[in-house]
């Protein structure tokens, strides 16, 4: 009996030798996609006429990408006088290059840390109130 058990717990033994010598390899590739990452800063406030600045820092995006800050759908916004908000004032925003923001061009693009100036502008002053003008803008930031 004793021998029967070690002729068996041998040939186990050439078995499982001859399986791993015989091993087939495999190869896989792993991936992984690390998300982009920025920070962009928007003044609080902006002073129509004046320069204003938008910072994208800590910038880690994908090769080819760029983010851009534009304003929407819009061409323009409008700014009331507490005193009367039946006659608003309409504003632009000018990119550093001179040329309008709008829909189809972006405010500023970035593809690595920096700064871009903008200028809001208003249209036409001709018929404003004396007194404070304001309104809000809605800035869009995507990285494609």
């Amino acid at each position: 009996m004793r021998t029967l058990c070690r002729i068996l717990a041998t040939s186990f033994i050439v078995i499982a030798l001859a399986c791993v010598a015989n091993a087939d390899e495999y190869e896989s590739t792993v991936i992984y996609t690390a998300d982009d990452s920025y920070f962009i800063e928007i003044p609080e406030t902006i002073i129509a006429g004046e320069p204003a600045y938008i910072t994208a820092s800590e910038v880690n995006i994908a090769d080819g990408k760029t983010i851009s800050v534009g304003i929407g759908s819009v061409d323009y916004i409008q700014i009331y006088n507490q005193k009367d908000t039946s006659k608003p004032l309409n504003v632009y925003f000018e990119r550093e290059d001179g040329t309008r923001a709008n829909a189809s061009t972006p405010l500023a693009t970035f593809d690595s840390d920096g700064s871009r100036e903008f200028t809001a502008v208003v249209n036409d002053t001709t018929n404003a109130l004396a007194g404070e003008y304001s309104g809000r803008v809605m800035f869009e930031v995507y990285c494609e």
